[in-house]
């Protein structure tokens, strides 16, 4: 019985951490620089409200407010088979979003570390 115990114990443990693990990964600036320049195919999405992004963005990138309700109905008439580059302005929102666009069955999310704050800085 204590070996049924330990082996169940052991095989949800395993089923919880693959459920647990993030499918977004984080990328640096210069990651990110590289893939914009690298795939044709890429989709950038800038989390920020719109008074962030008049203080500059990145070049071509789909502006999605976080905050506004419709965010998510957005997100999910997207390409789901395409790589996504999220960004905000300092990771959270975009991470937030990144790991909703998970549940949505995206599955190539890339979140810059650091957001547009270390975009800018990289400049």
């Amino acid at each position: 019985m204590a070996r049924f115990l330990f082996l169940f114990s052991f095989l949800l443990l395993i089923a919880c951490q693959a459920q647990t693990q993030a499918i977004t990964k984080q990328v640096s600036v210069q990651e990110a620089k590289k893939m914009i320049s690298s795939q044709k195919n890429l989709v950038i999405i800038d989390y920020r409200t719109p008074k962030e992004i008049a203080q500059g963005k990145i070049q071509n990138a789909l502006e999605i407010d976080y905050y506004q309700p419709n965010w998510k109905e957005k997100v999910a008439k997207m390409d789901k088979s395409k790589h996504y580059l999220v960004y905000c302005a300092v990771g959270g929102r975009s991470n937030g979003a990144a790991s909703e666009m998970e549940k949505m069955g995206f599955k190539n999310i890339y979140n810059i570390k650091g957001g547009y704050g270390e975009w800018k800085k990289s400049k």
